[in-house]
């Protein structure tokens, strides 16, 4: 994914004042999905984090804001910090640091204001959306409309609408509708055996895995399965 970008490259380290910090804001845009899919795997594998804040950081003297991981960890930052960096650093440049090294009133903004990557009071929902070509150039053009699935890790079906509707504006469709009126809740523990593996066998190889869905679940994800078109209906000569 990401570091097929970016390529596998050791961390940098640097030492900067907490003094010169400044919280810039939340992250935003289409690659922020794909960024906590990433480092969240990361992070699950290491059992003394406990959560991580992405959030922009402002460096004095410095113009644009960095991109910065804050992590929470029961083990100190000189025993897993190292290795975590390590880890992360073929994905995108961001700066590490852990949370014992913040200011109170910095990490109290970064709490305040972005998500956390980890949340596991979300649930997985299967959202599937009517939509039509609107400026998207990935439709096939004897396509009139679509069926898009979405599987949205969120705290209920609104907010699961929500960023699945978000997501397919962004990609330049125009919404119609939900396919039935429906978004169904579906059982994450039982993903791969009795949901992909039933209803979309001969598309598996589009779908996450069991170890992926459970990641995209903690992190608020969101997949994008297969599309289902119809063609226009030929006119009468």
């Amino acid at each position: 994914m990401l570091s097929k970008l970016f390529g596998n490259k050791k961390h940098k380290e640097f030492e900067a004042k907490v003094s010169e910090l400044e919280f810039a804001g939340d992250l935003d845009g289409n690659g922020v999905n794909a960024l906590r899919f990433e480092v969240g795997k990361i992070l699950k594998t290491f059992p003394y984090i406990r959560n991580a804040y992405f959030s922009k950081l402002k460096y004095k003297g410095e113009e644009k804001p960095r991109i910065s991981l804050v992590i929470e960890s029961s083990e100190p930052s000189e025993v897993i910090g190292a290795d975590v960096a390590n880890q992360c650093a073929g994905i995108v440049p961001m700066d590490i640091m852990f949370s014992d090294s913040c200011s109170p009133s910095l990490l109290e903004k970064i709490i305040s204001n972005t998500e956390p990557l980890f949340n596991d009071s979300n649930l997985l929902f299967e959202c599937p959306l009517v939509v039509s070509r609107g400026s998207s150039q990935d439709m096939p053009e004897e396509w009139s409309g679509a069926i898009l699935s979405y599987f949205v890790a969120a705290k209920d079906y609104e907010a699961a609408l929500y960023k699945s509707v978000n997501d397919l504006r962004s990609d330049g469709y125009k919404f119609e509708g939900v396919h039935d009126g429906k978004v169904n809740q579906l059982d994450p523990t039982v993903w791969w055996e009795q949901y992909v593996m039933e209803k979309w066998p001969e598309y598996a190889d589009h779908f996450p895995s069991q170890e992926d869905i459970e990641i995209i679940l903690v992190t608020g994800g969101i997949h994008k399965g297969p599309a289902l078109g119809w063609e226009n209906e030929p006119t009468n000569t």
